[in-house]
């Protein structure tokens, strides 16, 4: 049992449980019409066998039921949480640049790199064909995903994976060091975005101003483009 839980909220994890179990056990029980046991319950021939059955497993030989459940304690960093969270709630499965092609009508164009041959290749689909492909990666309620397990799961990965490395052989990989905008800039651009247009002096940043309509920003860029060659 979660101690941290069992010493803010006694009663709650009591709760949790019997109403975990009896979840269960109902769900299981009204799977039996449709059930096909293995061999070792072929002794079950009815629903009151099943029924005794169900309702005698998850007990100790003092007949206390033992069904645990599992509460995380709360982290200490609620925006570093939000800001995890929120890059799987706001991005989209299927990106507006990967439309190749798609005019309001019934059939819808995708563009996607094919692992097979490494070359990016173009899908038509229609909208019920590509919503049910969509909706076969939404998980059933309560249906827990995990993204690494072993020793590639969070906790243990920086402490394992070098010596299953080491198992194999294998050279540690050394991480990449991130690229900057400025430096890919530069590189694809052969521009400075921190160099000021008008004089060539290296701007620092000071703050950040809402978004504003395109059209508003374009006719800005032209101001300063003409302040440039005026001065």
């Amino acid at each position: 049992m979660n101690k941290w839980l069992r010493k803010k909220c006694p009663d709650l994890l009591d709760q949790c449980r019997a109403r975990w179990v009896w979840n269960v056990r109902q769900y299981l029980l009204s799977a039996w019409e449709s059930l096909v046991l293995p061999p070792q319950l072929a002794h079950i021939r009815d629903y009151d066998e099943w029924k005794r059955f169900i309702l005698s497993q998850g007990k100790n030989e003092q007949g206390e039921i033992y069904w645990h459940v599992y509460f995380v304690k709360p982290t200490k960093h609620h925006r570093q949480t939000a800001k995890y969270l929120g890059r799987y709630l706001k991005k989209l499965p299927v990106s507006g640049a990967r439309l190749a092609h798609y005019d309001g009508g019934s059939r819808i164009t995708l563009r996607f790199l094919d692992h097979r041959t490494g070359r990016h290749e173009d899908l038509a689909l229609s909208q019920r064909e590509l919503i049910l492909r969509l909706i076969k990666h939404i998980p059933e309620k309560h249906f827990r995903m995990v993204r690494y397990f072993g020793f590639l799961a969070n906790r243990v990965v920086g402490k394992l994976l070098p010596l299953v490395r080491k198992a194999l052989g294998q050279d540690n990989v050394k991480k990449a060091a991130p690229v900057a905008y400025t430096t890919l800039s530069q590189g694809l651009l052969n521009t400075d975005p921190f160099a000021c247009l008008l004089c060539g002096a290296k701007m620092a940043f000071s703050r950040a101003l809402p978004a504003t309509a395109l059209e508003k920003r374009i006719a800005n860029a032209g101001e300063i483009a003409r302040m440039r060659y005026v001065g």
